[in-house]
Formats: structure tokens, sequence, C-alpha cells
């Protein structure tokens, strides 16, 4: 037996999947017989996730929903606004952000078939974040090349457009023209990080899984609930945050215009 095998009385550590198996062919059927078809599919009882040693998987979901939606709301400040990358580059690095999740199943079959140290899912979670981490850390240490466009020194705005003497409009001249040429290192450092959050999510909801069996009928899904609800709400404080500064900016410009 795995060292995930844990006993039944600890409720906060993660059980064996295939000795979860055993335990589902076992007692949760002599289970149901007694107490009806709602008996839990494993032993171990629900797990409690604000005891200190299960906010950890919470924690988890949370971190995830932070990388989840703050990845992709850099997206179009930094590689348009910024670097002002061409339409196609912009489009790719959308694209390359979100390939890991393509090979989601793979991490699921490798964290089931391939235990490390006699842990199916804990390792893989380590992995995951410590990939993420070290690659976050490495972006953020990593020197931003100049701005494209030249910027409004009162303002700090990027200068796009000039008027000519003529009254007409025309657009600027760069200031940086080679940064529209940097972006390809900076998305693959953003999809290495991509792929360290996504190994740690595929083991978390593996985990999941193993603990929706130890609720019984009534209350299985609640822990998943907790847990994609934690994600969510991360995620979503990105959403709402471009969502003022959008309107900031058009109250600004119009503000500008008027004056």
């Amino acid at each position: 037996m795995s060292k995930d095998a844990a006993p039944a009385a600890d409720s906060s550590n993660e059980a064996d999947p295939e000795q979860a198996d055993l335990l589902s062919s076992t007692a949760p059927k002599s289970e149901a017989k007694e107490h009806g078809s709602g008996a839990p599919l494993a032993l171990g009882g629900p797990l409690d996730v604000y005891s200190a040693s299960g906010i950890g998987y919470l924690a988890q979901y949370f971190c995830v929903g932070l990388i989840y939606g703050g990845l992709p709301a850099t997206v179009y400040g930094f590689f348009l606004g910024y670097l002002n990358v061409p339409a196609h580059v912009y489009a790719t690095v959308h694209v390359i952000m979100t390939l890991p999740w393509s090979f989601k199943f793979a991490f699921g079959l490798l964290n089931d078939c391939a235990p490390i140290g006699g842990y199916r899912r804990k390792p893989y979670m380590v992995i995951g974040w410590a990939i993420c981490c070290a690659v976050l850390l490495h972006l953020a240490a990593k020197p931003l090349p100049e701005p494209y466009w030249c910027r409004d020194p009162d303002t700090g705005a990027y200068i796009t457009k000039v008027t000519k003497a003529d009254g007409s409009h025309g657009a600027a001249k760069p200031c940086n023209a080679h940064a529209a040429k940097e972006g390809g290192a900076f998305a693959l450092l953003m999809m290495c990080a991509a792929l360290g959050y996504v190994v740690a999510d595929v083991a978390a909801d593996g985990l999941t899984v193993q603990y929706a069996r130890r609720e019984p009928q009534k209350e299985r899904g609640s822990t998943q609930t907790l847990a994609y609800a934690a994600r969510n709400s991360a995620a979503a404080q990105f959403g709402r945050r471009a969502i003022l500064r959008a309107i900031l900016r058009r109250r600004l410009s119009a503000t500008a215009a008027g004056t």
C-alpha cells in the first residue's frame, strides 16, 4: 500500500486512488445496505477545508485563480500597449499561454500512473508550483526593454499620433521600434508559468475527486464547489480591475477631448 493510503480516521490526508476503489467495492456497499444508497463511496469522512490541514487545499485553488486570471490580464497592456507587437503575434500569445491546458489529460494520466515517493498528487502539486514560481521570479527580474512608443512627460500616456502642420493626424515615430520584436521571449516564459500551475491544478483536481468520494450523497460536490469558488473569486479580481481601468481611461479621454 502506498503512503497515500492514509488511515480512514484522518480525513485531511490524501487517499490512494487504488485503495479508494477497493474501499468502494467493500465497505461502502455494506454501508449502503444499512443506511441507504446515499452512503459515501469511500471511507475517511468529508474533508474539513477550514481546518489547519485542509486550508492549504483551498489556498491552492485560490492561487490557481490568481495565475489563471492574472497572466491573461497582462497580455493586452504589455504586448499591445508597451511592446506594440503585430496583431498575429498578439493572437499567438493567447494561444501559447493556453497551450498547457491541451495536455491536461496527459498530466492527469501521469500523476495517476506514476506516483513519486508513494504519493500521486502532492509531489506534482509541489513540482508544478515550483516551476510556476521560478518562472514568475525570472519574469520579475528580467529587464524590460524601452517601450515602443514615446511617452508624454506630463501624463505618461503613449504618443501614438501626432498632429501635422496642415492639421491632419498621422502615426507618431516610435522611440524603440525593436520592442515589437521582443515579445516572443516573454510569451514563452508566460507559457512555462502556465505549464507549472496547470500541472498543480490537474493534481489538485484528482485530489478533489478523492475527497468527493468520501462525502455522503447529500453533500457530494460541496468540497469541489468551495474549491472552484475560491479559484473563480481570485480570477474575477483581475476582470473587475480591468473593467475599472477601462472606464477610467474612457473618462480621462473624454475629459481631455472636452478641454
